[in-house]
């Protein structure tokens, strides 16, 4: 990564956000992923496509989405965590699911160099086996997601039918879920401090490759 690019990456994270008022489309992820948003542990998304090139550079399908939590796969691929933390109680409701966190993207990069990839170790809690798996996945590479992620004040609870069921990365809400109140999990001098410190690692790992 070349001091301009760096300049770039920061002035991406340093735009306003535009956050509709309700939002219909949510990315589905682990559980353990979820509640390391919560607390901060986790400031990165790693997948393998779905991202295109437009006026504001590249960006996943839908720019902005709620998280949907999911344990499917969790538990035999992986997180660093020796044991996962229990469903919340507010969430624990037979046939629902808990939304309570909106993704913002940033950024989208693409990393074709495992070293790359394995700069990024700090900012996420997958195994390094989880990640190896995803990026040698039929060509080597993943996409980098740099997300400001909000946090409702209380999650709202939806219906968990059956489309939404089995591994599919987005699921379309039958209802959007309305934004207002959400807040960062991040103050603004932290989610500046993480970025600071995300393209430092990126620097030392060989940037992004484009």
């Amino acid at each position: 990564m070349t001091p301009t690019s760096l300049s770039r990456f920061h002035d991406a994270a340093d735009k306003p956000l535009e956050i509709p008022p309700a939002c219909s489309w949510a990315y589905k992820e682990w559980l353990g992923v979820l509640d390391a948003f919560k607390t901060g542990e986790q400031s990165i998304l790693l997948r393998k496509g779905g991202i295109a090139e437009g006026p504001g550079g590249f960006l996943p399908e839908h720019p902005v989405f709620w998280l949907y939590p999911t344990e499917l796969h969790q538990a035999e691929q992986g997180l660093k965590r020796d044991s996962l933390r229990p469903l919340p109680e507010s969430s624990a409701v037979p046939g629902r699911v808990a939304i309570e966190l909106l993704v913002v993207s940033v950024q989208a990069m693409a990393l074709d160099r495992w070293e790359q990839v394995e700069a990024l170790e700090p900012f996420h809690v997958w195994t390094r086996q989880t990640i190896q798996r995803r990026f040698a996945y039929r060509s080597p590479g993943l996409w980098l997601l740099v997300p400001r992620v909000f946090q409702r004040t209380s999650p709202v609870l939806i219906p968990d039918r059956v489309e939404h069921q089995g591994c599919k990365t987005w699921v379309a809400l039958e209802e959007a879920l309305q934004t207002a109140g959400v807040r960062p999990v991040l103050s603004d001098a932290e989610w500046r401090d993480r970025i600071d410190h995300l393209s430092q690692a990126l620097l030392a790992g060989g940037g992004p490759s484009r």
